[in-house]
């Protein structure tokens, strides 16, 4: 029920657990209210959702904030919370700092970013994830993304003598989710080279700045995170993202685009 509900509305994935689906649940367990309302009603504003749950709004403020209920922020308070909605499909528009003028002399065609990769990112067979991201909060969300609309477990990159579930946990993955999804989101083997033909290689910025040129070649599309790498052209295959989180919300509109047009 659960896959089915975020097969059909991707967008779910970019609510928060911390704000939006732990408090909820919370408090639909505590009141004994049917714990799916959290996702049927997830993309509707919190005093909607208490009026359809039948739940006290300061109930689920106090679980937001951690504090009893009858706490009131004082009205002069130096803190101010923020709320920001995000389009579902137009993630980067703001991420990306525009690009220089043009000069006499045209510039190299630089790296593919933002809306532009929507087209590319789901048409790999196969991924290939650098451990040095594992410690990214949006790792395994991105991860689960391909696995399931992508239909493939990934590869960590990594000496193929070695284990992948180790080199994940070295790079900051928390070592539950390492062995829990050993075998079916990740293979156990970890790869010095494409698996296959239509392969892509996910890699922290630093990485693939110290890998030699003839290595990162050999795949078909590289996806360079962390905003740095901004060099090499559009037939190179490189792509350029500022974050996980960004690659992750990138690759939910690919994959959206396809299903829609299918």
């Amino acid at each position: 029920e659960v896959r089915a509900s975020i097969v059909s509305a991707p967008s779910r994935l970019g609510r928060s657990l911390k704000t939006r689906y732990r408090p909820r649940l919370e408090v639909c367990r505590a009141a004994g209210v049917d714990a799916s309302l959290v996702l049927s009603y997830a993309t509707i504003v919190d005093e909607k959702f208490c009026k359809r749950a039948r739940i006290p709004l300061e109930a689920l403020r106090a679980a937001q904030e951690k504090r009893p209920p009858g706490y009131r922020r004082p009205l002069c308070s130096k803190e101010a919370d923020i709320t920001v909605a995000v389009a579902p499909c137009a993630p980067a528009a703001f991420l990306v700092p525009p690009r220089p003028r043009r000069r006499a002399a045209a510039p190299p065609r630089r790296a593919l970013k933002g809306d532009s990769t929507i087209t590319v990112l789901h048409q790999f067979e196969s991924v290939v994830l650098d451990p040095a991201l594992a410690a990214d909060g949006n790792f395994w969300i991105y991860a689960l993304v391909v696995v399931e609309q992508g239909g493939f477990p990934l590869n960590v990159l990594g000496d193929p003598e070695a284990s992948a579930t180790d080199l994940l946990m070295g790079g900051g993955a928390d070592e539950t989710d390492a062995y829990d999804y050993e075998g079916v989101v990740f293979e156990a083997t970890p790869v010095d080279a494409p698996p296959g033909k239509a392969a892509a290689l996910v890699v922290a910025d630093a990485t693939f700045t110290a890998m030699p040129e003839a290595a990162w070649r050999r795949f078909r599309t590289v996806i360079a995170v962390g905003g740095d790498t901004d060099y090499g052209d559009e037939d190179a295959g490189l792509i350029a993202v500022s974050s996980m989180g960004e690659l992750r919300a990138l690759t939910i509109c690919s994959y959206a685009s396809l299903n829609k047009r299918a």
